[in-house]
């Protein structure tokens, strides 16, 4: 909703001439930028067209950091998501598809959130040492923590999740190079946000997930880490 009010901000125009030549009500539009209300397709695109733009609707994989928060939010006392109401948005469609099974849930929630397709997330191959990425995390001089292949004790892809993941790329790039997609990397550098970080814990000089974000984030990923990831889920 924050790029509708982009949109009427960027057109010169009044929100109530917007809404006029969009043919809403004012106090719809309003609702409308506020987040209060969510258009019908049909109603953005003439919002989009009164302020002199148009829209166009693009499928892509799905991986929505959301989904993870939602199952974490429905599986760990305490837990408080980063995106409430995206995360309550997913918590409803966790309930319909998954109903209350705990190891459900997070396979669920885990192939939404995959880290295959994330939007900024960088994809490294060659041969990848944990202290090597560890290194690339303090590197990178802002919060990071590993997940994927390690905490689970088997081989694999190392997730780092650093809240500045370019910074942490480029020191990778080092003995790693970019891999021809993103189900060939070794290591994949996601973009964090505050949840991923809430009940980390650390071993030697390597901080790790949550052990739920672990299996969310295994569950996401190559077929062996999946299983293995379902296996520990269903022993807890």
């Amino acid at each position: 909703m924050q790029q509708v009010e982009q949109w009427v901000t960027g057109s010169g125009l009044r929100p109530g001439d917007v809404a006029q030549r969009a043919g809403v009500a004012r106090s719809t539009m309003l609702r409308i930028a506020r987040g209060s209300v969510s258009p019908t397709l049909s109603t953005l695109r003439e919002i989009a067209i009164a302020c002199g733009l148009d829209i166009d609707i693009v499928a892509r994989p799905l991986s929505d950091p959301a989904a993870a928060e939602a199952a974490r939010v429905m599986l760990e006392d305490g837990y408080t998501a980063s995106a409430p109401a995206a995360a309550a948005a997913w918590v409803a469609r966790l309930e319909r598809t998954a109903g209350a099974d705990p190891v459900e849930i997070v396979r669920v929630a885990g192939a939404a959130a995959s880290l295959l397709a994330r939007p900024g997330a960088r994809y490294l191959t060659g041969r990848a040492e944990l202290l090597r990425v560890a290194s690339a995390g303090d590197g990178s001089r802002s919060p990071w923590a590993i997940s994927g292949a390690p905490p689970l004790g088997t081989s694999g892809t190392i997730v780092l999740w650093a809240d500045d993941a370019d910074r942490a790329a480029r020191l990778l790039s080092e003995s790693l190079k970019p891999a021809g997609s993103p189900s060939a990397a070794t290591v994949i550098i996601a973009p964090a946000h505050p949840g991923i970080y809430v009940d980390s814990w650390t071993e030697g000089p390597v901080r790790y997930v949550a052990p739920v974000q672990m299996l969310l984030d295994a569950l996401g990923l190559e077929p062996h880490l999946r299983d293995a990831a379902l296996e520990v889920a269903r022993i807890w």
